[in-house]
């Protein structure tokens, strides 16, 4: 099994995890493709030849893991590379792309011509990044499969069961930054609201350990299994961060606020996927007083789709080991 991860999908822990055969992790070439602008076939081909080194040495990494290790699958992360790869190389080994990006081109995804312009674009994106494979979209509303299309979805992917997370009452506010400018809005908001505890979790690699500031709020660097714990005993969830995060959240049924700090299409549609789903509401301006009204109202179906994760997954990965072993 190969797996080839992007910057902007990486590989969840379980995929290598629960493979009794031996995974290869490829990283991707750093070739973008770019959604601020018209995306076409050309303009990502001058892209690639722009960076034709860094192109060529992964697609002959992905030679190298193929011929060698006998790589029976590629699992692609909305990787470009494994796009080109089979475009290129008319690689007949079997494709499963994944990622939250699929959901904008899933089939029962609805169509309009008010849809903005980039999310067509996003979904054009996904469906080349996806070229000639089978894609399991992440969603966090339910999707159907459709195999007879090469289609499947599921839930966002958690390294952990969501069992581990009982909901349990609280007090205090747990804030996950994504960039460490974000801080003193954190710092403006506490100074109105001294008497609110907050445990906030950003890159605080240039240092060590916790900052205390004041009596009640508290700076942490990025720790997974701290963060899950300061949740679990919240009263609210404050998150600047990716799909992995916000379902963990979303999964403790607690008020929820998706705090937009960059005006990026992907990160809007993520919120909008959200909001859908009733488990949490968007914010582009950082006030948690909103918590209230934050209130999720699809928390028990949200659960019931996170525990098809499974069962969903390994439906796509069932499709993938049959197309497998028709290629040997």
């Amino acid at each position: 099994m190969l797996l080839a991860r992007t910057d902007c999908e990486s590989p969840s822990p379980r995929i290598s995890r629960d493979f009794e055969a031996p995974t290869e992790t490829i990283p991707g070439a750093g070739v973008p493709i770019r959604i601020d602008r018209q995306p076409s076939a050309l303009r990502w081909f001058l892209d690639c030849l722009g960076r034709r080194r860094i192109l060529g040495a992964g697609l002959a990494a992905i030679d190298r893991a193929i011929a060698s290790d006998g790589a029976e699958a590629v699992v692609s992360f909305m990787e470009p590379l494994t796009a080109w790869h089979r475009a290129t190389r008319f690689s007949r080994v079997p494709l499963l792309s994944i990622g939250h990006g699929l959901r904008l081109a899933h089939p029962e995804r609805p169509r309009s011509r008010r849809t903005p312009a980039d999310i067509h674009r996003m979904a054009r994106r996904a469906g080349w990044c996806s070229f000639g494979g089978l894609r399991h979209a992440l969603s966090f509303q339910p999707l159907g499969n459709h195999p007879d299309q090469g289609w499947f979805a599921g839930p966002p992917l958690l390294d952990s069961p969501t069992e581990d997370r009982p909901e349990t009452p609280g007090e205090g506010l747990v804030i996950r930054l994504a960039r460490a400018e974000q801080r003193p809005e954190v710092e403006r908001w506490h100074l109105q609201h001294p008497g609110v505890p907050i445990d906030c979790f950003y890159d605080r690699s240039e240092t060590v350990g916790s900052e205390v500031v004041g009596t009640t709020l508290r700076f942490h660097p990025l720790d997974r299994e701290h963060q899950r714990r300061c949740m679990a005993r919240c009263a609210g969830i404050v998150l600047d961060g990716g799909p992995e995060d916000l379902a963990e959240a979303a999964c403790l049924g607690k008020p929820l606020l998706h705090w937009l700090g960059r005006s990026h299409p992907e990160s809007l549609e993520l919120a909008l996927d959200v909001e859908r789903a009733g488990v949490g509401l968007r914010m582009t301006h950082f006030n948690p007083g909103r918590l209230p009204q934050a209130m999720p109202t699809g928390t028990e179906a949200f659960r019931q789709w996170m525990a098809q994760s499974d069962e969903r997954l390994g439906a796509a990965f069932e499709r993938l080991q049959r197309q497998a072993s028709g290629t040997r």
